[in-house]
């Protein structure tokens, strides 16, 4: 994958992208499916996630975001981060942290399947 970020932890697949969250670097890397299985240097990139504590998990919703488990909120209630997805360069950003969901330490994060 990649030797960039630091603590690999969740994996999620959307338009054409494996993204893999970094737990201790805090950072989202998205790496194009059409090279995973190649011998070629690797071509995952840094994506523009930020406000990231900890990403323990991701998923896709249908309405154009990723949301994503902070783990080391700090019980402060900001335990999720939403960023925008980019449908062209798959990119992500800007993101916002959210303090609806009342969570400790989220471990997972899923949403239906989508149509």
């Amino acid at each position: 994958m990649t030797e960039k970020g630091t603590g690999p932890f969740g994996f999620a697949i959307n338009g054409g992208y494996l993204y893999i969250s970094y737990f201790i670097s805090n950072q989202v890397y998205k790496c194009p499916l059409s090279s995973l299985s190649t011998t070629v240097a690797s071509p995952c990139e840094l994506t523009d996630a930020d406000n990231l504590n900890g990403p323990y998990d991701l998923a896709f919703s249908n309405d154009g975001y990723v949301y994503i488990t902070n783990y080391i909120n700090d019980n402060n209630g900001k335990a999720v981060t939403r960023c925008a997805v980019n449908g062209t360069t798959g990119n992500l950003g800007p993101c916002e942290q959210s303090s609806t969901f009342n969570l400790a330490r989220p471990a997972g994060i899923m949403f239906p399947p989508q149509a």
